[in-house]
């Protein structure tokens, strides 16, 4: 999931013919949250990274790996060139489960990013870190068990 500050634009209220005036804001900046939940018992781990990377990836699935080294762990993911990447070395726990294409509907942490960017990051935040320590709260309250 990526979370950040994007330009936004809203709609102004104007004389017919009369052009709006508004300040944006083009600010770019992301935090990468890499997540996996196991739907039965709740289990969940979730690490941040600056970038979306196959390098940042193998680290996430080696962190999963040793973080539940005695379970048979299934990652359902999205098809994304990160994680089909040749070079990346999957544990002997893990097994990825590609989607197939253009279905994010399919995989459940979807629906847990679009939820809680819908619900907890719906304004508009500034700087990056007031950004950050907003999710870093907002995952912490319902992630605890």
């Amino acid at each position: 999931m990526r979370y950040g500050l994007l330009p936004i634009t809203n709609r102004r209220i104007t004389l017919q013919g009369i052009k709006p005036v508004a300040e944006i804001d083009y600010s770019y900046a992301s935090i990468y949250l890499y997540g996996a939940v196991e739907p039965m018992s709740g289990d969940r781990f979730f690490l941040e990274f600056p970038y979306l990377t196959v390098d940042c990836f193998q680290i996430f699935i080696n962190q999963f790996s040793t973080t539940f080294p005695d379970n048979f762990n299934l990652i359902v993911l999205d098809n994304g060139r990160f994680h089909q990447a040749e070079i990346l070395e999957i544990p002997d726990n893990v097994v990825l489960l590609f989607l197939p294409p253009y279905s994010p509907e399919l995989n459940p942490i979807e629906d847990f990013g679009r939820i809680s960017k819908q619900s907890y990051f719906a304004k508009y935040i500034k700087p990056l870190r007031t950004c950050r320590q907003k999710w870093q709260r907002y995952f912490t309250l319902i992630l605890t068990p």
